[in-house]
C-alpha cells in the first residue's frame, strides 16, 4: 500500500471508532478529581490507537517496519487502555503512576535511552545513565 492509502485507512479507521464511541455514550463521568461537572464524551482517544494499530498492522505485514515496532505499539495499546479504563473506572492516580512507570521502563528497555538532546543548533550529549 502507498502511503497515502495508508493515512486513508487510518483516518478511516480513527473516524469510525471515534464516531462509534460518541454514538454508543461513551464519556468520562465526573468523579473527585474531576475538573467537569458533566459527562465529557470521549473516544478520540480509541480511535487514535485504531488509526495507529490500522497503519501499524498493515506497514508489519510489508515489511516496512522495525521488529521493535510491535512492541512498542503494544506500549501505546497499554498507555491507552489505562487512560480509557481510568475514564470508565476512575482509577487511583497511585497505580495509574505505577503503571505508567512500567511502561517508562519498558519502552527505554526496547527502544533505548536519549542520549542526545537538540538545543538550536547544537546537541547535548547526555551519559547513558541520565
Amino acid at each position: 500500500m502507498t502511503i497515502w492509502e495508508v493515512l486513508i485507512l487510518a483516518m478511516s479507521l480513527s473516524l469510525a471508532i471515534g464516531g462509534f464511541a460518541v454514538f454508543a455514550g461513551l464519556g468520562d463521568i465526573p468523579g473527585e478529581r474531576s475538573s467537569h461537572e458533566r459527562i465529557t464524551p470521549t473516544g478520540g482517544g480509541l480511535g487514535i490507537l485504531a488509526a495507529l494499530g490500522g497503519a501499524g498492522l498493515v506497514w508489519g505485514a510489508s515489511g516496512l517496519l522495525s521488529a521493535e515496532f510491535g512492541q512498542i505499539l503494544s506500549l501505546i495499546w497499554a498507555v491507552g487502555i489505562l487512560g480509557f479504563s481510568d475514564d470508565i473506572f476512575d482509577i487511583s492516580a497511585k497505580f495509574k503512576f505505577l503503571m505508567l512507570g512500567i511502561c517508562a521502563v519498558v519502552a527505554v528497555w526496547v527502544i533505548g535511552p536519549v542520549t542526545q538532546m537538540p538545543f538550536g543548533f547544537s546537541v547535548y550529549e547526555l551519559p547513558y545513565w541520565a
